[in-house]
């Protein structure tokens, strides 16, 4: 961000102090600097300075929109004041007075999807770049890179037009496309924006004719009246997409699966799901800021971002910035080609390798200082990087593990890679934000401390799939704990825990007098991670027990169920696993699982449960018995009082330790929502509570399941008789349905897991709108055809389809009827096809189809001969009927080409050859004419 500074070359010449009303030039295509509304109205980043600086300055403006050609003469005739903005040129300058620098302009290059290995401008030289007419930039690319080549169009939407039309495939334009244009979405999915190469910035000021001295002098002088930082909010506003009150995250979008943008540009990634957790528990809004690496790091330079979302720890940033909060560690490491021929990498041979390696991975200092001999090769992007490894240009290369097996997986390059085992290079990421801005700093910090590790950990296990060391697991075990939560442990060295001798396995003595069991196995958990002391007090009887703590005698209870009456001396911890209700109902009645299921009937419940005003208002017509505790329930049962006693499990469990229930049928509640199991906290030790909580967050489905497994099978132990190893079976059943109940939870989260895996994968390879295959994996599959044909002597044919009349459809109906109407066509496709063809959609309205194993050319005529018949018949949408044709180029393997780019580049020239010839037919390169 560069802001107007005081004086300039006219400061001896006095402003213009009468005029108070400006009539100001606009170019209405340049979102988001200066452009035109849907409405008509003026808007954009520049509009709003000018604004301010008119109320600053108790002015008043008129914005003139015009094309941009028209908006300059507009000036050079004098119809307005002065323009917004323009950018900075030597040519300007000699024309018009020119100020200080406003605001950095990047000029971007959009690439289609279709279009791969653009790694620079310098890459574009092959293709047709579409640019405004009368644009800064053009002189300075000319000159540049003289041979690329330049296709003028008179407005922006002419531009985007032939974009949409496939009339050229790169396109240059400012920071993104124009959110407000009617084909935005499209566009955004043509031209994706982690395809997008970015130039150097150039300067964009306002602009006043060269007689007029003491104007320009007038609007400096405004200018330096406006407030220190307004300015630059007003930017971070507009190119970070935030209102004033929302954070803006700078992040590069080629990092998955940490840091990505989606087809639609998304952005998408196990940090932005952080930062997004972030805010919930912060409550703050926030928003992303996507760019390449180099260039999200400039726009924290130039405070258009409040917070880089997460960067390696290096030197220079260091220096720079303060690192706000640790966000994750990852590791690199050495990667290698697999070949038949040539031994791969060892540890032994690394100190006389060449090994690449982007220059800013920070494993680069902790790898030369392992290997004293090994010869680093530095790259600016992972695609070069690889290319070069494969073709023997460098020995290996050392990358982020989880990044480059993204990388490599959606190349299909996976299987030609094998990585060092037992070397890896660790890096710390951190956030990064300004130095002076303290008070963000702590709002990190503070924000940060509210997310459970556990749910961190849960997005990592959905992100990062197989990880070696997952980095939240390995974080939990010690928690954070405040200055005070420190303080007040250190004035309370001991806590004491009550627990029962006799209540297994939950909790109860071995041989030796020692608490085992499942309180004691959470006491360790509690120990290890808030490192405080706990002392175990053993009680016979929880009447005992429960006395003691009304007393203060004892200062914690572990697997105490929250009721109104225990609030009255208890604080609660958060739940760490749900206690479920259960029924107890004679044998000879039968299994009853569900509450609903006793309607008319007597179901016995314990005195001050919360539980029994949830029975009043959803189950009305149970008569409800009210008894004062589990063992009463158990007996009105027996004795014929109740049809049935609802407790929680665990007071099931202790009471069927008891005594002889085999009458009886025990079965887990279905219809009613689980308890939460708690610990209950003496009332005035509050603190306590926030230290509890802060290590049940760290407990995760594993650890829970873990813990209720180890007491499923019990072992016998000297000093423990015969009755209650049969006291222990009592519950066995209890404690086999809760190990199963979260068996079935840790299943789902897998399953929820696998399915954004699969989402991932699913959307890297395929069509967002149709599901169709994408053109990479349409590629990935003709190679594969290409392999196994070539050994049988069979045949394949590529066929290239455009539809005809397509465009007309979408700008008559509209773009939802158009995406409807591609739907139905891919439908279409698919049903004239075999299942073992592929059909897919290469963008826009482009379709190829491969058909594999044909004997004879026909074959192919026969199937186009098919799709022209069906594809001809009407499409009936949800708001009218549509005909459409389609053009075809049929390419044959191995007559028109050995390999999927030959194939491709044959059938899309005949394709062109029937669009030229009429349309709506088909062509091969043998055939004559055009079939119809």
């Amino acid at each position: 961000m560069m802001l107007f500074v005081s004086g300039n070359l006219y400061a001896g010449e006095p402003p213009v102090t009468d005029k108070t009303h400006f009539t100001v030039a606009v170019g209405q295509n340049s979102h988001p600097y200066e452009y035109g509304t849907d409405d008509g109205e003026a808007d954009g980043l520049m509009v709003d300075v000018w604004k301010l600086w008119a109320k600053t300055n108790g002015y008043t403006l008129d914005f003139v929109l015009a094309p941009w050609s028209k908006s300059v003469e507009l000036l050079t005739t004098g119809q307005v004041d002065f323009h917004v903005g323009m950018a900075i040129t030597d040519k300007r300058q000699k024309i018009f007075l020119l100020g200080q620098p406003v605001v950095s302009v990047r000029t971007s290059f959009f690439v289609h999807q279709q279009v791969n290995g653009i790694q620079s401008i310098k890459d574009l030289e092959p293709y047709v770049v579409g640019i405004v007419a009368g644009s800064a930039y053009i002189p300075t690319l000319t000159k540049q890179y003289p041979t690329i080549r330049l296709k003028t169009y008179a407005s922006t939407n002419l531009l985007y037009q032939a974009a949409l039309d496939g009339e050229v495939k790169v396109f240059s334009g400012l920071t993104q496309v124009r959110p407000t244009h009617p084909d935005f979405a499209r566009l955004s999915q043509m031209f994706p924006l982690f395809k997008k190469i970015t130039d150097k910035a150039f300067d964009m000021s306002f602009a006043v004719n060269l007689p007029n001295k003491a104007l320009f002098n007038q609007i400096t002088q405004g200018f330096d009246k406006i407030p220190a930082g307004e300015v630059a909010q007003l930017e971070k506003s507009w190119l970070g997409g935030g209102e004033s009150d929302t954070l803006v995250i700078a992040m590069p979008f080629d990092m998955a699966p940490y840091m990505s943008v989606s087809a639609n540009g998304e952005p998408i990634g196990l940090f932005v799901d952080i930062w997004r957790k972030w805010a919930i528990k912060a409550r703050r809004k926030i928003v992303f800021l996507s760019d390449n690496a180099d260039l999200s790091m400039q726009n924290l330079l130039d405070h258009k971002a409040d917070i880089h979302a997460a960067y390696a720890d290096d030197v220079v940033n260091a220096n720079l910035f303060a690192h706000a909060h640790h966000i994750y560690s990852f590791y690199s490491k050495i990667y290698y080609p697999v070949y038949d021929d040539l031994a791969g990498l060892t540890e032994a041979s690394i100190d006389n390798a060449r090994l690449g390696i982007l220059s800013s991975n920070p494993a680069k200092e902790m790898l030369t200082q392992r290997f004293d001999n090994v010869e680093l090769v530095f790259f600016d992007d992972r695609e070069t990087m690889v290319a070069a490894s494969l073709s023997h240009k460098i020995d290996g290369f050392v990358a982020a593990q989880e990044i480059i097996n993204v990388h490599l997986i959606k190349r299909n390059l996976q299987s030609q890679f094998s990585s060092l085992p037992g070397i890896r290079f660790e890096s710390k990421v951190y956030s990064l934000v300004d130095k002076e801005n303290t008070a963000l700093i702590s709002a990190i910090k503070e924000g940060f401390a509210l997310v459970p590790i556990s749910e961190l950990a849960e997005l990592e296990n959905a992100w990062i799939e197989h990880s070696e060391s997952p980095y939240f697991a390995s974080v939990k075990s010690k928690v954070n704990l405040s200055r005070s939560e420190k303080n007040w442990l250190l004035r309370h060295p001991v806590i004491r825990l009550g627990a029962l001798t006799n209540w297994a396995p939950i909790e109860f003595i071995d041989g030796n007098g020692q608490l085992i069991g499942v309180t004691a196995d959470l006491k360790k958990i509690i120990e290890k991670r808030a490192q405080i002391t706990i002392e175990v007090q053993l009680f016979e009887q929880w009447s005992e027990l429960l006395k003691a703590f009304k007393n203060k005698n004892i200062d914690l209870v572990a697997n105490m169920e929250q009721t109104i009456e225990r609030e009255r001396y208890t604080v609660f911890s958060e739940g760490y696993w749900p206690s479920h209700w259960a029924l107890i109902s004679p044998s000879a009645q039968g299994k009853i699982s569900a509450v609903k299921d006793l309607a008319g009937k007597r179901l016995a419940v314990v005195k001050g449960y919360q539980l029994i005003a949830y029975l009043h208002d959803h189950f009305p017509k149970i008569l409800l018995q009210i008894v004062p505790d589990s063992q009463s329930g158990f007996v009105a049962v027996r004795q014929g009082k109740a049809d049935a006693f609802i407790d929680s499990m665990v007071a099931v469990a202790n009471e069927l330790k008891e005594g002889e229930y085999r009458d009886m049928t025990f079965s887990l509640v279905e219809d009613i929502d689980p308890a939460m199991e708690r610990f209950g906290v003496r009332d005035d030790w509050q603190p306590l509570v926030a230290i509890l909580n802060k290590v049940i967050a760290t407990i995760d489905a594993d650890e829970k399941k873990q813990i209720l497994e180890n007491w499923f099978e019990i072992k016998i132990e000297s000093g423990i008789n015969r009755e209650k190893v049969v006291q222990i079976g009592g519950v066995a059943l209890v404690v086999l349905i809760l190990v199963l109940i979260w068996n079935r939870q840790l299943q789902a989260q897998v399953r929820l897991r696998r399915a954004m895996e699969l989402k991932m994968k699913h959307m890297a390879t395929h069509d967002e709108l149709t599901g169709l295959p994408n053109r990479g994996l349409m590629r990935d599959r003709l190679d594969t055809a290409i392999a196994g044909h070539a050994r049988h002597k069979e045949l394949i044919a590529v066929l290239f389809i455009d539809l005809d009349g397509f465009k007309a459809v979408n700008d008559t109906y509209g773009h939802d009827i158009g995406d409807e109407l591609l739907v139905q066509i891919a439908e279409r496709f698919k049903a004239s096809v075999r299942k073992s063809d592929t059909v897919s959609r290469c963008g826009g309205d482009e379709f190829v189809i491969v058909l594999t194993s044909l004997h004879h050319r026909e074959e192919a005529v026969y199937i186009c001969e098919k799709i022209l018949n069906i594809i001809q018949k009407p499409f009936a949408m949800s708001s009218c009927t549509a005909t459409v044709g389609a053009s075809i180029g049929i390419a044959i393997y191995p007559d028109d080409g050995i390999d999927d780019e030959q194939l491709l580049k044959v059938s899309d020239t005949l394709m062109y050859e029937v669009k030229d010839a009429g349309k709506n037919g088909y062509r091969l390169s043998d055939t004559q004419g055009v079939g119809e």
